[in-house]
């Protein structure tokens, strides 16, 4: 304290034995950092603590974010609730931060993105390279902007959707503000594929916490706007899966639970096996190489009895590599058919 009073001038304020603790682990630590960074490779320009820290950040944001996806894979099969591709793992409870900076970026023809453009751009981009965390950070650090058209919206629900995803505890507070986001994005934009999927997705992931008569409710109205968001944009393969999953689940409903649903809603929701099968191979036939989808064509092909040709779908997904968690968790749907 004494040195850097007479080396700046300014005098510090007295720490506690707990806060001297922190800052001397921090020093050591960052002297750790600096030698194991530089330990094998001298040329590695870290000259000095910050840049430790630096560095050792972006590493450890790298493995976060890998741990992340890998983790969000693993999914759950709830009944409404089967958007398992684009589940999150990482609680962003931190206090609103200032808005992340932006870098300039071009479109295809070299003019330059307007600002939510630009927003938008990067949340996909962040997205498409399985950094979830980052992206929910991104949207909520500019939900301002965000709030403000209809792309950013449906990418704020989303990004909510996926908070909630990573931590069960803030599940349903996170799914409430989702929710308004999602259904003013298709109020203000009824031709908005991407609003009205996503609007879907939260609106079936409340069914976990509401009663029997909502639940069902939650299901129609996921039902109808994955329909609208497939009627829009057909060759998303996401949609067709979840309409699958969707009816999935209703065709193996008894007749005694369509019936409770009956009392509930009046008509029951029907589905058939031969049109829930159709919907994962459309969705097959926009990604291939989905393992997840593939193991759901194979159940409902067991369900239809073809077994020949459900079969040949199980030994495919054998064979296929497993490189993440969701293609393990395929792996495990269709063992035992």
């Amino acid at each position: 304290r004494d040195q850097v009073t007479m080396a700046t001038g300014f005098a510090p304020p007295m720490l506690s034995w707990r806060e001297g603790a922190l800052i001397t682990t921090g020093i050591v630590t960052g002297s750790l950092v600096t030698y194991y960074l530089t330990r094998d490779n001298p040329e590695l320009p870290i000259n000095d603590l910050s840049l430790a820290i630096q560095a050792l950040t972006a590493r450890l944001e790298s493995l976060e974010d890998t741990l992340a996806y890998a983790a969000s894979k693993q999914g759950e099969d709830n009944f409404f609730d089967a958007s398992d591709q684009f589940i999150a793992t990482e609680v962003v409870t931190r206090a609103p931060a200032a808005p992340s900076p932006i870098a300039p970026v071009n479109d295809a023809v070299g003019d330059t993105l307007s600002e939510n453009e630009q927003l938008y751009k990067q949340f996909d981009q962040l997205h498409e390279s399985h950094q979830v965390s980052k992206a929910i950070k991104l949207a909520l650090d500019n939900q301002t902007l965000f709030e403000t058209e209809v792309e950013g919206l449906w990418r704020l629900c989303r990004a909510f959707y996926d908070r909630g995803q990573a931590n069960e505890t803030i599940k349903q507070a996170s799914l409430e503000q989702a929710i308004p986001l999602g259904e003013k994005a298709v109020t203000l934009d009824p031709n908005s594929a991407q609003a009205h999927q996503w609007f879907a997705v939260v609106k079936g992931a409340t069914a976990d916490y509401v009663g029997l008569q909502e639940k069902i409710e939650c299901g129609t109205v996921f039902r109808k706007h994955v329909e609208r968001s497939i009627e829009l944009n057909p060759n998303e393969a996401l949609t067709h899966h979840l309409l699958g999953r969707f009816c999935f689940e209703v065709a193996k409903l008894s007749w005694y639970e369509k019936q409770a649903c009956k009392a509930f809603i009046g008509t029951p929701p029907e589905a058939t096996w031969e049109e829930t099968l159709d919907h994962f191979q459309k969705a097959q036939a926009l990604q291939p190489d989905w393992l997840l989808n593939r193991a759901f064509v194979a159940k409902t092909l067991s369900k239809l009895g073809k077994s020949t040709e459900c079969r040949a779908v199980v030994n495919a997904i054998k064979q296929a590599p497993l490189n993440t968690a969701e293609d393990r968790e395929a792996l495990a749907e269709v063992q035992g058919l």
